[in-house]
């Protein structure tokens, strides 16, 4: 185990007993309580080293993607600058924020897609204004904004497609579900109002 980990484990540990000794538990009813929640972590770790070692990241010439926190797990997501062009991007993520900044970034010819969803926390993607979309977005409870639109509430949802979407040479789906957080894809122009 690496030094990282022990410190992980360390601070693990003594937060239980500290939340033990704070509400005066018996170690038997903690046990009783805890069980599932340890079968449900050892299970999120073995998804996550399935998907790191399936899904590499992107190659950091072409864009700058930085990661904080347990990846898929905790933490906040930021993509940004993929002069190479945005091609596919694919992130999941239980607790933290997303954002993807293709401000300076160009498209493939053909088809791009980018896949987000989170347990919790907020995403945003600023689009330039010559991009062609498609967006599929949908949230338990939250706000959506798609360029000039919002909507807001319990289980929302928008499926807006460009008019010039089956028809432009380079074309960006996006497809973006979160259960509790909010929801912006802007263009540039937007972010200036």
């Amino acid at each position: 185990m690496t030094t990282n980990k022990n410190n992980v484990i360390i601070g693990a540990i003594l937060i239980i007993l500290g939340v033990m000794f704070f509400f005066r538990l018996d170690v038997g009813d903690l046990i009783g309580f805890l069980w599932p929640l340890v079968l449900i972590l050892i299970g999120l770790y073995v998804l996550v080293q399935y998907k790191r070692h399936k899904d590499p990241d992107v190659n950091s010439d072409s864009g700058n993607i930085t990661q904080s926190g347990i990846p898929g797990l905790f933490g906040d997501i930021k993509v940004s600058d993929l002069t190479d062009g945005v091609g596919s991007i694919e992130r999941m993520l239980l607790f933290g924020d997303i954002s993807i900044d293709l401000t300076n970034s160009k498209l493939l010819d053909g088809d791009n897609f980018i896949s987000v969803s989170a347990l919790f926390g907020d995403l945003t993607i600023i689009t330039p204004d010559d991009f062609v979309l498609w967006v599929n977005l949908g949230c338990c409870a939250g706000d959506i904004t798609f360029r000039e639109k919002h909507i807001d509430g319990l289980f929302v949802g928008t499926n807006n497609k460009d008019e010039n979407y089956d028809n432009a040479s380079a074309r960006l789906l996006i497809n973006a579900k979160l259960c509790f957080g909010d929801i912006k894809v802007i263009n540039t122009s937007n972010m200036k109002e």
